[in-house]
């Protein structure tokens, strides 16, 4: 099969999960819209790295390393260095190699999701020398502590008592962890399980979180001969009801894995419309427009059983931090350049926004996490209203009027929001109060904000904005060209009014000829 331009040479080594941003961030493998990542870090054994669950309140990495492999040599462990790493949408391969006699064994691990909640990695070790080789490989890896809870406090009535890290021996691998530690909390409990795929693999654990996978016996290899050895590595949650964590599987089978990437990367031809090219300028754009998709893609998470549901929730980021969730008006801009490929995940970014909607107000948090405490969470203001436009980009592309008659009650809410709760001095013009709000922290805003230590945000006084009043102008008018949509002719009447009072208040009170 010859190599396609954009999926196998285009798009090739454009994310590199061996790399780090903003100090200690890793850039995350994630595709099949996974509810985990894992991470490469540069300079570092052949293997995986960190396990990173996503949109997870305050839990950021829950194995580190996963699974690294080494030598054992007389007796000591020695790893094998990654020398080369291959990167595309839908699979990961690293390579290394290892002196032998007058040649060198060569090491090869492929990496590929089959669905949102697990990675099958294969290792592969061939013979380049012209002797028998004979060694033992060892895999290594170590369940993470507990991760900074900051975040926390923003849920009330939820205490920041530290989960218990745990691994436990399950038949063919291990599964560890984090539990809750005191009675009645509902921070997630977050769990991977790592199975030898097939049998012949002993596997060891401590006290001390490390486990270690290891043949039965030494390996033997004549020249030219080659090996390989498959894991099957999964994740798990257990929010809020407690009963154990939910596996989808309790046996590991090998599997073909060169079928296995061959459907991967047809999956991700289809999720990114291969056969569509998108509209530019001009052929120089045609990458980049090709790489914003991607890249919509990898930010991609199927909730499943979790506050998303089976929705696509489009997180912010890709990466093992707090930005790995769903924010209010960025998955809404998200959802619009989805529309363009993708319609499930434009339907799935914009009703995920709308997520732990306050029916008594219309307010709905800035940010939303699949898994998290069950208390109302401090950061109850959304961000600007962009709602009514998002839905209106998605019916421009898509005919589907039972999204919007689904859709429509909480737009009208959301606007509600600002018009009844977000007035305070009732001079018909709304205040954001919460400097996230407000442009991520605008130093427009900084002689009023006072500054929370735990976040850098803080809460604003009532002073009014025109941004967000242009915002509410323009979400009214686009309200009323969706009631008129829906035949509901006396609502199309009242948002336009409430458009031009909004321009006669702005006017009024902002205005300085």
């Amino acid at each position: 099969m010859l190599p396609h331009p954009i999926l196998d040479v285009g798009l090739r080594n454009l994310m590199r999960p061996d790399l780090r941003h903003h100090g200690d961030r890793h850039h995350l493998f994630c595709d099949a819209f996974a509810q985990f990542g894992v991470a490469f870090p540069g300079l570092a054994p052949l293997g995986i790295g960190p396990v990173c669950p996503r949109a997870t309140v305050a839990t950021y990495r829950v194995a580190h390393p996963a699974l690294q492999l080494a030598f054992e040599e007389a007796g000591t462990v020695v790893p094998v260095q990654r020398q080369d790493l291959e990167t595309y949408p839908w699979l990961v391969i690293e390579r290394a190699c290892v002196p032998a006699g007058g040649g060198w064994i060569e090491v090869e691990a492929r990496h590929c999701f089959p669905d949102e909640r697990a990675l099958l990695s294969e290792f592969r070790f061939t013979n380049r020398s012209g002797d028998q080789f004979v060694f033992r490989p060892v895999w290594e890896g170590r369940i993470a502590g507990e991760s900074p809870l900051y975040m926390v406090p923003y849920f009330h009535g939820t205490a920041a008592v530290p989960r218990v890290p745990f691994v436990e021996a399950v038949p063919g691998g291990v599964v560890g962890g984090l539990r809750v530690g005191a009675p009645g909390s509902d921070l997630p409990e977050v769990a991977v399980g790592l199975r030898a795929c097939g049998d012949g693999m002993r596997v060891q654990s401590g006290s001390d979180l490390a486990y270690r996978f290891r043949p039965v016996s030494d390996v033997t290899l004549a020249a030219g001969e080659s090996v390989a050895f498959q894991f099957r590595l999964e994740i798990a949650f257990a929010p809020v009801v407690r009963g154990g964590f939910p596996w989808t599987t309790d046996a590991a089978e090998v599997v073909d894995f060169d079928a296995l990437a061959v459907g991967a990367r047809e999956r991700f031809a289809r999720a990114i419309r291969i056969e569509d090219s998108p509209p530019v300028s001009s052929p120089a754009l045609a990458l980049r427009a090709w790489r914003a998709r991607y890249a919509l893609l990898r930010d991609g998470m199927r909730g499943l059983d979790g506050e998303f549901g089976g929705e696509i929730a489009s997180l912010c980021t890709a990466d093992d931090s707090d930005f790995s969730c769903v924010f209010f008006w960025d998955s809404l801009f998200s959802s619009v350049a989805l529309g363009a490929f993708h319609a499930e995940a434009a339907r799935g970014a914009i009703r995920t926004a709308f997520v732990r909607t306050d029916p008594r107000d219309g307010s709905t948090p800035e940010r939303k996490f699949n898994y998290g405490p069950s208390g109302r969470m401090a950061q109850q203001s959304p961000q600007s209203p962009v709602a009514s436009w998002a839905v209106r980009r998605y019916l421009e592309r898509h005919d589907d009027p039972a999204f919007l008659t689904e859709m429509y009650p909480s737009l009208v809410a959301n606007h509600r929001f600002w018009q009844d709760y977000s007035d305070t001095d009732r001079d018909g013009l709304a205040e954001y109060r919460w400097s996230g709000q407000v442009a991520d922290n605008s130093p427009l805003w900084d002689p009023y904000a006072a500054l929370d230590a735990t976040s850098g945000c803080g809460w604003v006084p009532p002073v009014a904005s025109v941004a967000l009043n242009s915002f509410l102008f323009w979400d009214a008018n686009h309200l009323a060209a969706l009631a008129e949509w829906l035949g509901l002719g006396s609502e199309a009447e009242a948002h336009r009014a409430r458009a031009a009072q909004l321009e006669r208040d702005l006017f009024a009170v902002c205005y300085c000829p």
